[in-house]
């Protein structure tokens, strides 16, 4: 009969009775004291705001240099596999400038502009919208 650990389900070896390995053992811990450790990290949090904040940031930091490296990945796989569209879409990034005059054309707004096209077949009709009309006008 071989017994396999609580937390991941693998083998056990040799001398191991419930858990593979240390990483199993804390998680099993965590999960039995979720709620103190859940109530010791709000305490600390309210006597500590500087020190709260700045962890959040370092944390925001280090998840943000982690995606940058993915959506490079992604960004490179696409350029690859759309190189026409990227052609297109640079060349009217370089005749359609955004200037502090210019205005969303759907809501009126002159925050966050953004290029948009609706054809990459005509490269040289570009909107100027605002982020939210933007991403509305993606899901549409």
């Amino acid at each position: 009969m071989n017994k396999t650990c609580k937390i991941c389900g693998k083998d056990l070896t040799g001398k191991q009775r419930i858990f593979c390995s240390m990483k199993c053992r804390q998680r099993d811990y965590y999960d039995k004291n979720k709620d103190d450790y859940t109530e010791r990290s709000k305490k600390w949090a309210k006597k500590n705001p500087k020190k709260r904040k700045e962890a959040s940031r370092k944390g925001l930091i280090k998840f943000l240099q982690k995606k940058k490296k993915q959506m490079n990945g992604l960004v490179l796989k696409d350029y690859h596999q759309n190189k026409e569209k990227w052609k297109i879409r640079n060349n009217s990034y370089r005749t359609t400038k955004i200037t502090k005059s210019d205005k969303c054309e759907i809501c009126g707004g002159q925050e966050n502009l953004e290029r948009h096209h609706d054809n990459y077949d005509e490269p040289n009709k570009v909107k100027i919208l605002c982020r939210n009309c933007h991403i509305k006008s993606h899901s549409k």
